[in-house]
């Protein structure tokens, strides 16, 4: 999937909420779920102080990934940037998924 960003104000935790949910409608509409990402990519702008707000994005991924509702980790790597393409964007999340054969 192509990298996502969220227009919306504040900080990383709600923007990657807010993209976390537009991935979950763009698998939906192949017919796949998070059960299905086997790999995600995240691009943090640190703050101005330079640091990178990991605990936001925890906290994020774990309401869709590593909870009793849904177990399932896929491999995931965080990457600090210095700027990205939307202005006041504090995170972009790139994702794979591997549907298994029928």
């Amino acid at each position: 999937m192509a990298v996502t960003t969220a227009t919306i104000d504040g900080g990383v935790k709600a923007q990657a909420l807010a993209i976390l949910e537009q991935l979950r409608g763009r698998l939906a509409s192949q017919g796949m779920s998070f059960r299905d990402v086997v790999f995600l990519r995240a691009y943090l702008v640190p703050r101005a102080d330079g640091t990178v707000d990991r605990d936001g994005w925890n906290a994020a991924y774990t309401v869709f990934f590593n909870n009793p509702k849904q177990p399932h980790k896929p491999a995931r790597v965080t990457i600090p940037v210095y700027s990205l393409p939307e202005a006041n964007a504090s995170i972009a999340i790139d994702l794979i998924a591997a549907r298994p054969e029928p």
